[in-house]
């Protein structure tokens, strides 16, 4: 992935809706659906599933928060 497409994915995985992450980075809208479609193929996530949600797993597992948010005490 790109480094923008990565940015998209950090703040798509914040929550954050397609309107929130073009302000936030200066972009289009359009150029976020574009790099959102990107993201989802480089994580070959299927288009028949919520591909939000596939995309934001994906980061948090990446880049260890997933782990985090399940481990119990």
């Amino acid at each position: 992935m790109t480094p923008r497409q990565l940015q998209v994915l950090r703040l798509l995985a914040q929550g954050a809706t397609n309107n929130s992450i073009a302000e936030e980075l200066g972009i289009s809208s359009n150029s976020v659906v574009n790099h959102l479609s990107a993201v989802y193929g480089a994580l070959d996530i299927p288009d028949n599933c919520n591909s939000r949600v596939m995309a934001t797993l994906d980061y948090l597992t990446a880049t260890g928060q997933l782990s985090a948010l399940t481990r119990t005490n």
